[in-house]
C-alpha cells in the first residue's frame, strides 16, 4: 500500500512526475509554492534534498519504464514536511556517506539536515519523508 500524504495547507505541493531527468528540475521548481511560508535558506535546503533524492533514483541501474515520482510538500510555521515516493523503483538507500560523484547523497543529506525522517520500501517502490 502506498503511503498517503496530503498537504494540509493551501500552499502545499502535490504532484506526480515521470521518472526521467527533467523531473528533478520540475520537482525543484514546484517547491516555489512554499516560498511565502519559509525562509529562503530553508527552502533552498528542501530543494537540494529533493533534487539529490531524485538524482539518486535516476542513477539506479534499472529504471522502470513506467516509474513515477510522487512529491508532496507543505510548509507551516517555517518548517517543511516533504514526502517523495518512487513508484516502480526500489532504491538502495545507503547509510554511509557516498564518495564524490557517486549516488547516495540524497538520503545522506536528508539524514544530516532533517529534524525527522524515515524511509520505507516495499515490492513496488521506495518512499521517503523528512521534516526541516
Amino acid at each position: 500500500m502506498k503511503p498517503v500524504f496530503a498537504p494540509e495547507s493551501a500552499e502545499g505541493v502535490a504532484i506526480e512526475l515521470p521518472l526521467e531527468p527533467e523531473s528533478a528540475r520540475d520537482a525543484r521548481d514546484s517547491l516555489d509554492r512554499l516560498e511565502a511560508d519559509m525562509e529562503a535558506a530553508s527552502l533552498d535546503e528542501v530543494r537540494l534534498l529533493v533534487s539529490e533524492l531524485v538524482a539518486d533514483a535516476l542513477a539506479s541501474d534499472e529504471l522502470p519504464p513506467d516509474g513515477t515520482i510522487s512529491l508532496r510538500a507543505e510548509a507551516m510555521d517555517g518548517r517543511a514536511r516533504v514526502y517523495v515516493g518512487f513508484d516502480g523503483l526500489v532504491l538502495n538507500l545507503r547509510a554511509r556517506k557516498p564518495e564524490l560523484g557517486h549516488p547516495g547523497w540524497g538520503i545522506y543529506l536528508i539524514r544530516s539536515l532533517s529534524r525527522r525522517w524515515a524511509t520505507r520500501h516495499d515490492l513496488v517502490g521506495t518512499y521517503v519523508w523528512f521534516e526541516l
